[in-house]
């Protein structure tokens, strides 16, 4: 239901835009777009709603929470929002892509290392 199993919403959730200490933790959590084999970097990508947000009634569609947000590039985030493409997000944000075509395909958050600085 996108409600991240909260019976009450947190702080924010009732928004539709992320705050940006919440999308920042998004962006850092998947480094790239989550659509399988894209790798256009986070902070290039739109923060979608997994199960969408209700404007007309917030407590009744998906929420803006960590467990309901992830990013896809502007392409693929289209794609989801036409039906093209049907998402799910499981436990240890693990992504789940089902196509109008009958293909799934499941994807983990992109690992982001440390630059050493000199």
């Amino acid at each position: 239901n996108g409600h991240g199993g909260w019976k009450h919403p947190p702080r924010g959730a009732l928004k539709y835009k992320p705050g940006r200490k919440l999308a920042r933790i998004i962006r850092m959590l998947d480094g790239t777009c989550r659509f399988t084999g894209c790798q256009k970097p986070s902070e290039d990508c739109e923060i979608d709603h997994i199960v969408p947000f209700n404007h007309a009634d917030p407590m009744a569609g998906g929420w803006t929470i960590e467990s309901n947000l992830a990013c896809l590039c502007k392409e693929h985030h289209d794609l989801k929002t036409r039906g093209i493409i049907r998402v799910e997000m499981r436990c240890n944000r693990e992504y789940w892509i089902d196509t109008r075509a009958g293909q799934q395909a499941r994807t983990k958050p992109a690992v982001r290392r440390k630059r050493r600085v000199a």
